[in-house]
């Protein structure tokens, strides 16, 4: 099967950040939560926050949901402080929560934002 979705990951001191551009099917996310599984596990149980950028995302399949929702099953046994939110079309997100129980259930402290400045200052005041 042929990735559909966009993405880009870098690490800025202790802050994940994620950007999503496009339509998600489970390749694409597969690799993406691969990714970011990856780089979690080499902070070696260091406190992280994770800044999602969903600006240009446009949505997942149900089975990009299947795998979304078993990697934040997986980032609730992680030492994430916070996840921050960047997106113009909260619908996306509450399909996502809809879809993926992990987002509903959450123990990490999360919000949305309409700009990532503003999101990463939260991030950053978090853990202070």
């Amino acid at each position: 099967m042929v990735e559909h979705g966009e993405y880009k990951v870098t690490v800025e001191k202790d802050i994940i950040n994620v950007t999503f551009i496009g339509m998600f099917n489970e390749v694409a996310s597969a690799n993406v939560c691969s990714i970011v599984e990856d780089i979690i596990n080499e902070m070696n149980g260091a406190r992280f926050c994770m800044l999602f950028n969903m600006l240009e995302y446009e949505g997942s399949t149900p089975e990009a949901h299947t795998v979304g929702d078993k990697h934040f099953e997986w980032l609730e046994k992680q030492n994430c402080h916070g996840r921050a939110i960047v997106v113009s079309q909260k619908a996306l997100i509450y399909i996502a929560r809809s879809e993926q129980a992990s987002l509903r259930n959450s123990n990490i402290e999360n919000k949305m934002f309409e700009a990532v400045q503003d999101a990463r200052t939260w991030l950053l005041s978090l853990m202070t």
